[in-house]
């Protein structure tokens, strides 16, 4: 137990809390390229026909623009020069759609195509979203025991939700140790 300036005391406990929010940041997503698959305010990001690489993270659905294909596109995953694993389109009211849940980052990918010849190309990332505590207009390095927590996510166009069981285990196993 550790007393801070004002007297008051900061446990282990609320050290726990600040890192459960920098583990929720390295979970969730915000942050793209500049070229990437975009959104219109719906639950899908798009992706067209286009020679630039388009940026997607993982945990996104792909929604491909229905005015450049006209069958369920394949995404080929390349790794070294080899075709590692195919992800197949399914199409729903005349749109085709794909879960990059299970996709990996490493590789390239390529929409109809090899890495001589493709309709688009496609890189995966892992999410990444900076999270900050802030109490009225400050920033804070933590929270007091007890204090509500919540981490809005909405808005970033991810489908997965957010799985902090090891997390809490983590912090109950922690916890007992500094009794």
């Amino acid at each position: 137990m550790v007393r801070s300036k004002i007297g008051t005391r900061v446990s282990g406990k609320t050290i726990l809390i600040v890192l459960v929010a920098i583990i929720i940041a390295s979970v969730t997503a915000s942050i793209m390229c500049s070229i990437s698959a975009y959104s219109v305010g719906g639950q899908y990001n798009i992706i067209e026909k286009q020679p630039s690489v388009q940026t997607v993270l993982l945990g996104q659905d792909l929604e491909f623009s229905n005015t450049d294909w006209t069958a369920p596109p394949v995404v080929s995953r390349y790794v070294s020069g080899y075709l590692e694993t195919t992800y197949t389109a399914t199409e729903k009211n005349g749109r085709y759609y794909i879960d990059t849940t299970n996709w990996r980052t490493s590789g390239t990918f390529y929409v109809n195509g090899e890495p001589g010849g493709y309709e688009a190309q496609l890189s995966a990332e892992e999410p990444d979203m900076p999270l900050k505590l802030k109490v009225m207009d400050g920033d804070v390095s933590s929270l007091a025991r007890g204090t509500m927590l919540t981490v809005d996510v909405g808005g970033i166009n991810l489908k997965n939700d957010l799985d902090l069981k090891g997390v809490i285990e983590w912090i109950r196993r922690h916890a007992k140790k500094e009794g």
